[in-house]
């Protein structure tokens, strides 16, 4: 072998061992980056199921809180009726 050919060998190698060096540095790199975007995703979805479990909470709240008000009204509407028939009935005791 030649000493061109030793150099040229020699400098072929090195520039191998660069780009296999790259090439799993990237591979190393990409199988870190897929573990990121799995992490960030995973959250969202997270985030997003938390959220919902909000909103239904908030939904029975009001819910809750139109069931309360109607039953309020009606208790209302019911003690106006009770106090009217008890004035009623004071009036015809206080006539006598």
């Amino acid at each position: 072998m030649s000493i061109v050919e030793k150099i040229y060998s020699f400098f072929e190698e090195k520039r191998l061992n660069i780009v296999e060096r790259s090439q799993k540095a990237l591979d190393i790199l990409s199988k870190k980056s897929a573990k990121a975007l799995d992490l960030v995703t995973a959250t969202i979805n997270s985030l997003d199921e938390i959220n919902a479990e909000i909103q239904a909470t908030m939904d029975d709240i009001a819910r809750h809180r139109n069931e309360l008000q109607q039953t309020e009204t009606a208790l209302a509407g019911t003690r106006e009726t009770n106090e009217r028939i008890a004035n009623r009935f004071r009036s015809l005791i206080e006539a006598d």
